[in-house]
């Protein structure tokens, strides 16, 4: 029994850990399309439509493609997410069931689950005021709208940070759940 437990909490902490990675790198790229974004709005500053047809034409096409790509990246990695978020419900209600709370190995088992709920939220944490950040530049550039490319990326990364805003509210509730339901055992 004790090697079972220990494989559903190696699995357990597997499966947060991909969950992490998942805020980790949605991190990363909110980083780098915000800064792209800056430059963007920089270059627009310097220039109009009319006087500058070309340029302009190019940063519309840029930007446009970088919100495709943006959203694309990420869209790519829900599934892995929704894998891992999935997992570790079921192996914490499978693994609290088999829990000894009054052994040491499940009070450590109940810590160790506890721990693992907390870094994942307060990774996520971090992320979202960046992607609530992007999600008005979005509707910002949607609502420009500038030339039907941009406008119809912008619209797709609109409802892709709103995506990631309820998997974030998904993860936390799933959180909460782990710490209310380890002190309750």
């Amino acid at each position: 029994m004790v090697y079972q437990i220990d494989a559903v909490s190696e699995n357990y902490a597997r499966a947060a850990e991909g969950a992490r990675q998942f805020f980790v790198t949605l991190s990363i790229e909110t980083d780098s399309l915000n800064a792209k974004i800056i430059a963007y709005a920089d270059r627009v500053g310097r220039i109009t439509k009319q006087s500058n047809p070309a340029e302009f034409e190019a940063i519309i096409n840029d930007s446009a493609n970088d919100l495709q790509a943006f959203a694309q990246r990420i869209e790519t990695l829900f599934p892995g997410y929704w894998r891992d978020i999935e997992f570790i419900t079921e192996g914490f209600d499978q693994t609290l069931k088999s829990l000894d709370s009054s052994t040491t190995a499940g009070i450590e088992e109940l810590q160790g689950m506890r721990r693992e709920a907390r870094k994942l939220t307060q990774t996520a944490r971090e992320v979202t005021p960046k992607v609530a950040a992007l999600r008005n530049a979005f509707v910002a550039l949607r609502d420009a709208n500038y030339d039907p490319r941009l406008t119809k990326a912008a619209q797709r990364a609109v409802v892709l940070a709103d995506d990631l805003s309820s998997a974030y509210e998904d993860l936390e509730t799933l959180a909460l759940k782990v710490s209310f339901s380890a002190d309750q055992k």
